[in-house]
């Protein structure tokens, strides 16, 4: 089974400050957004109460957005996805979560404040995840929805988010403030690990009179791991 690693082709952060959770979490729409940052320390995703008095609050939220497009691949299916990201030297608080996403015009176009919302809470592609406190490249596996969706669009959009306020809905107290700064500097900031079979070579549809979608090895390689013989692809 081949592995090979992508990176990013498009990532942004987008953000909102509102008086209430309720208007900053719920917004179809942005204050700002930013594409293609190249700062080695950025704020990408963050969920904060800022507590004024107590007649004034402010709630901020930024959510990332990363697409990877996966069409180079020439995949039969998947079998794992392997997330990575560079943590900036600030490190980050709290928990985050991925989600799907539908960001970036599918692709075709930077992200603009109307993507803020352009997320499914309701798939996720990840459990929640704890950020390092200072720079790192950490990684781990994303789900199954995140496998089925890379397989069917050949491409995987995600959306960051905070966890234990975004995305579970749920008020912070004043003042906290939880967030994950970015090495966004690197080229590589957003990687995406990729384990998958091939279909074998599809010019061959029979070997010692054997169709070839019933042979499984082929001098003892994984047939679906083999991409010519005889230099027939």
């Amino acid at each position: 089974m081949p592995t090979t690693s992508v990176t990013e082709n498009r990532d942004a952060y987008i953000r909102i400050r509102t008086t209430s959770h309720n208007s900053a979490r719920n917004a179809t729409t942005g204050n700002f957004s930013l594409n293609n940052s190249s700062n080695s320390n950025e704020l990408q995703h963050r969920y904060w109460h800022r507590y004024i008095n107590p007649s004034l609050s402010y709630y901020y939220i930024r959510r990332t957005f990363v697409y990877f497009d996966l069409s180079s691949i020439s995949f039969s299916s998947i079998n794992t996805l392997t997330f990575s990201f560079r943590i900036g030297s600030s490190g980050g608080s709290g928990q985050f979560i991925l989600l799907e996403s539908t960001a970036f015009n599918n692709g075709n176009s930077n992200a603009t404040t109307a993507d803020f919302n352009n997320l499914n809470f309701n798939r996720t592609y990840s459990s929640a995840q704890v950020p390092s406190t200072g720079a790192g490249y950490p990684s781990f596996n994303l789900n199954s929805n995140a496998v089925t969706d890379a397989e069917n669009n050949s491409a995987l959009n995600v959306a960051i988010i905070d966890y234990s306020y975004d995305y579970l809905d749920v008020q912070a107290a004043p003042n906290v403030n939880d967030n994950t700064y970015y090495n966004m500097g690197s080229s590589d900031t957003f990687g995406l690990e990729v384990d998958y079979n091939t279909a074998g070579p599809s010019g061959i549809l029979k070997i010692n009179d054997v169709a070839s979608s019933g042979i499984a090895k082929f001098d003892n390689v994984t047939y679906t791991d083999i991409s010519k013989i005889n230099d027939v692809g």
